[in-house]
């Protein structure tokens, strides 16, 4: 039986409340208490704050407790206490509770039949708690954003069933059975451990964010069931070999990036997610590389060194987000082979034209950057035609010709940054119809005459730079209407 005033849930046989689930601060009776097995005061949007958790210790039949974003800073480490007294406890979820007290000692462990524990979203401070090795029934554990440091303790590797043992490290034969592991986002020194390699059920491993140093073991090409690899942003180094990923037939999302590596992925070409920007990685691009982009959703290789050409047609999934930004790149700009979301080539060395039938080769494209290159003649017409752009960026290049009037039909615009370019002429009215741009750059061309009265229309513009601190020389008298006129000259 169930009561919707606050979220009630009887037995059906006693009639007792064993649940209830508050989004309101609602005192508990005493009848309700005894038998109370499941408590959620998660506090969404109320902002609940307790001062005191002495009150935790009547609920004697608990199983489930659960105060996410409920401000527990005023607790300190009294909250250990009271929840260690509950044997029967299977899950505990206390995430962004603004702790900032200890968690490593526990004399004494009562609630062993703790199977999930969520702590995610505080600030302990503190080592790997010791009183995990005694929960033999943990199954998942979430210390993501905790600032825990140091290692997982030798002994966590008795546990059965750990699924998510997040933010800390570990050595020795600690995973056998993990199907999760997500240790990112703290301040993990040392080395990858290779008896991670006989987690043979591991499907997710997550290191990202940490000071983690030397290599990716080679024991990781045992984990047949992995499917994500997400060791970003460390300071890992060597040389990644087919060895590290033959059997790794089930792998579909790799995340290599703010490292130094040297690899090889041949053998990944069911690979959807590619990430391997700032990775060190230079010279040209190797033929085995576009064997593996044609199932790429995801491909970023931005921030390195790579020179060459691109092929054209560029070999990568339908719908995709591709960025070669800030590399060595040169060439003429290839087309996809299908229709994609986002292409970011800026910062390279691309030359030619942009090609007139740009809106036939990508439609559905939301995002083009092709700035900060050697781009040459006028902006296609056809431009316009592609309806779905949120944001063109063609600024520093050799771009002449007068602005197409089409753009103007790209509804959808956020940001048009045409500067530094050779564009003249009159800035088109149809500019004016874009009422969702948010950010204009026009400067440093060389367009004659005011910019347009239709202007008065882009209410949201946020930013707008034409090139002059004279405003007056660019603004006609209508324009003082605008309501992002007075920042703009505030911002002069």
């Amino acid at each position: 039986m169930s009561s919707g005033r606050y979220g009630l849930v009887s037995d059906k046989q006693t009639g007792a409340v064993v649940r209830i689930y508050l989004r309101n601060p609602v005192p508990l009776s005493s009848s309700m208490v005894a038998r109370l097995q499941y408590l959620d005061v998660s506090s969404d949007f109320f902002g609940l704050s307790v001062n005191d958790f002495s009150w935790v210790s009547r609920l004697v039949s608990l199983k489930h407790l659960e105060m996410n974003q409920v401000d527990l800073s005023l607790v300190n480490s009294n909250w250990l206490e009271a929840v260690n007294m509950f044997p029967d406890l299977i899950e505990l979820h206390l995430a962004t509770c603004q702790f900032s007290c200890s968690i490593s000692s526990l004399d004494v462990v009562n609630f062993t039949s703790l199977a999930v524990l969520d702590l995610h979203f505080n600030s302990f401070g503190s080592m790997f708690p010791n009183w995990l090795l005694n929960l033999s029934r943990l199954e998942y554990v979430d210390f993501t954003y905790c600032n825990l440091r140091r290692r997982i303790p030798l002994g966590l590797g008795t546990l059965p069933e750990l699924l998510d043992g997040a933010e800390t490290c570990t050595s020795g034969n600690a995973f056998a059975n993990f199907s999760n592991l997500d240790l990112s986002n703290n301040q993990m020194p040392g080395t990858i451990p290779s008896s991670l390699g006989n987690a043979k059920r591991l499907r997710n491993i997550g290191l990202s964010m940490n000071k983690l140093q030397g290599t990716l073991p080679k024991t990781f090409g045992l984990l047949n069931e992995l499917v994500v690899l997400d060791v970003s942003f460390n300071q890992l180094t060597g040389i990644l070999s087919e060895s590290h990923f033959a059997q790794l037939t089930k792998l579909k999302i790799v995340l290599l990036s703010g490292n130094s590596f040297t690899f090889n992925l041949e053998s990944q070409k069911e690979m959807n997610f590619l990430d391997i920007s700032n990775a060190s990685i230079s010279g040209s691009i190797p033929p085995w590389f576009w064997d593996v982009s044609s199932n790429l959703s995801l491909l970023n290789v931005s921030f390195n060194q790579l020179e060459g050409q691109l092929p054209n047609p560029l070999k990568v999934a339908p719908f995709a987000d591709v960025d070669f930004s800030f590399n060595l790149l040169s060439g003429f700009v290839p087309f996809p082979v299908v229709e994609i979301e986002l292409l970011d080539l800026s910062s390279n060395h691309f030359q030619g034209p942009i090609p007139p039938n740009i809106s036939q080769s990508m439609p559905d494209l939301i995002f083009l950057s092709r700035s900060n290159n050697k781009l040459s003649g006028e902006i296609p017409a056809s431009i316009g035609e592609m309806s779905l752009l949120q944001v063109i960026d063609l600024s520093m290049n050799d771009l002449t010709g007068k602005v197409p009037n089409s753009i103007g039909n790209c509804a959808y615009l956020k940001v048009l940054d045409l500067g530094n370019n050779h564009l003249s002429g009159t800035i088109p009215d149809s500019l004016g119809m874009l009422n969702q741009l948010l950010s204009l750059h026009l400067n440093d061309n060389m367009f004659t005459d005011e910019l347009p009265i239709s202007f008065k229309n882009m209410s949201r513009l946020e930013t707008l730079d034409v090139g002059t601190t004279d405003y007056q020389e660019v603004f006609q008298p209508g324009l003082c209407t605008a309501s992002w006129i007075s920042e703009y000259s505030a911002s002069d």
